[in-house]
């Protein structure tokens, strides 16, 4: 899942050999690149246009067409500890940017649903965890036109547009 977001790809993961799709994006830069603090708001404006046909590619590339499901986009922030307990670096990717337990703070958009027209987000950070001045952090913010595309389902043609990112901080 990304259509956009800060971090890096390599396909190396998805060749045969690992076959790890998920693993291919690494989410998320050096906090202080993109923020100066601890984040409180993340804000800008979308808008979404679902594509025609839902498709459930979990199971085989194809796809099974869903009749009657609509795709829903997603946009989020995340700010996640950049190193573990050895002081290793910690990178995450489309198997746990969503769950991992380095998440310090997170900012979800709730409506996916279309949106024809440019519309406003204002998104308060949700804490996991406390935030330390001092600490090494990484910052991801993750578009995606198909919300549950990290677990390959999704309509194709979905379109999100974004602009105007904003993360306000203390």
């Amino acid at each position: 899942s990304g259509s956009l977001y800060t971090g890096s790809f390599d396909m190396t993961p998805a060749l045969p050999s690992t076959n790890d799709r998920l693993k291919c994006t690494s989410f998320g830069v050096e906090a202080s690149r993109l923020i100066s603090g601890k984040p409180l708001f993340f804000r800008g404006v979308y808008k979404y246009k679902s594509g025609d046909k839902y498709l459930d590619a979990s199971e085989n590339i194809q796809g099974d067409v869903i009749e009657g499901k609509k795709d829903e986009c997603a946009i989020q922030a995340v700010l996640y500890e950049a190193k573990d307990a050895d002081e290793k670096e910690v990178v995450l990717n489309g198997h746990d940017i969503n769950d991992s337990d380095y998440i310090v703070a997170s900012a979800v958009l709730a409506d996916g649903t279309e949106k024809e027209e440019f519309t406003s987000f204002n998104i308060e950070f949700t804490y996991r965890k406390e935030y330390k001045v001092g600490n090494e952090y990484k910052f991801a913010i993750v578009c995606s036109s198909s919300k549950d595309g990290d677990r390959f389902k999704g309509a194709g043609g979905s379109t999100l547009t974004v602009d105007n990112f904003e993360v306000i901080c203390e």
